[in-house]
């Protein structure tokens, strides 16, 4: 008797470490791990029994796209061929260094039984896959399909000049350029003669419920404007020899608009139109160009306790050179648009 409870006993405890060796087993295949690296921008991650392969959701990678994809990265960074290869290259180094073995979350969670999804790779450290690619200039956002984020990543590689942006040699050993933009914010110096033109447009029936203007006591409403003025001196020293080069200096304002009204977040980015010079100059020569934008206007009604906006909200600008088509110049600085909301504000009291 006494050997049969000891059996029992011995089963039973063995039946427990069996269990809780299982139950670690299930517990380490609650995350997924990167077990293959297919190409620069998919990989195969598993958890479990289920294996799904995941593609960088919203950019496009050099030696890991088609044709027209490979024609839109040498269009928008304008690298060379031995540049795209490289970056092709460390692009697929990257990825696995990042992510090769190594436990990952995906975002979206792919749905049971899926075997293939375009989504962000996330690592254990917190890394994502894809803004590490675009900080490093080793991809490109894509045009319709990618974050607003990515594009402020792709930005800041931009103006590091890294991977895919890096400057031509020849263009810097041609052209010197200097830039100075100044965007100010101020009110209307004949205010005292403007009048309330199309306030109506305030009384959008799809943005804001309110009267129609015969009906409203506009006399007591709150309403500000202020003028946004964007100017740009650009300096362009050409070194010899004397060859002739067609140049075009291209700036705009990066803003976001409403051109009807609505709450701030009712403002979208939109893609202004550039203001250019066109430039004939030779080499050795000191080529000063200067833009000033169309005076963009933001305006602000309160009515009934609501504020409504319509117009611009300028967050920056950008910069670009061509020389005979090929840009040799591009800058993008972006900023708070906290001083233009701030300066509308303040001169609720005053305008009007």
């Amino acid at each position: 008797m006494k050997n049969i409870v000891f059996k029992y006993f011995l089963f039973a405890a063995c039946g427990v470490f069996l269990a809780g060796c299982g139950s670690d087993k299930s517990k380490d295949s609650t995350s997924w791990k990167c077990v293959k690296v297919f190409s620069q921008n998919k990989v195969l991650c598993q958890k479990g029994k289920q294996a799904v392969a995941v593609t960088l959701a919203g950019l496009l990678v050099p030696g890991a796209t088609d044709l027209k994809g490979k024609d839109y990265i040498f269009e928008s960074s304008l690298c060379s061929s031995s540049v795209y290869e490289k970056c092709s290259k460390e692009a697929l180094e990257c990825v696995a260094e990042l992510a090769l073995n190594q436990p990952v979350k995906i975002v979206p969670e792919p749905a049971p039984g899926a075997k293939k999804l375009a989504a962000q790779v996330i690592t254990s450290r917190g890394s994502d896959v894809a803004k590490t690619l675009l900080l490093e200039g080793l991809a490109i956002a894509e045009k319709t399909n990618s974050p607003g984020s990515y594009s402020r990543y792709q930005s800041r590689a931009m103006n590091l000049e890294r991977g895919l942006w890096k400057s031509s040699k020849m263009h810097g050993d041609i052209f010197a350029v200097k830039s100075n933009v100044e965007i100010t914010v101020g009110k209307d110096k004949d205010q005292k003669k403007r009048t309330v033109k199309g306030l109506r447009r305030f009384h959008s029936p799809d943005l804001i419920r309110a009267p129609l203007l015969e009906d409203a006591d506009t006399s007591k409403e709150e309403k500000s404007f202020v003028l946004i003025n964007c100017k740009a001196a650009i300096s362009i020293k050409i070194k010899p020899p004397p060859k002739e080069y067609e140049l075009t200096v291209m700036f705009r304002p990066l803003a976001r608009v409403n051109i009807y009204s609505g709450p701030l977040d009712s403002f979208k980015k939109d893609d202004l139109k550039w203001e250019e010079e066109f430039i004939n100059a030779k080499g050795g020569d000191y080529i000063k160009a200067e833009l000033e934008y169309e005076i963009l206007e933001l305006n602000l009604v309160t009515r009934s306790g609501t504020k409504v906006y319509s117009g611009y909200i300028v967050e920056g600008y950008e910069l670009k050179i061509l020389a005979n088509e090929e840009t040799i110049f591009r800058k993008t600085e972006e900023y708070s648009d906290k001083e233009v909301l701030d300066k509308l504000e303040k001169s609720e009291a005053v305008f009007f």
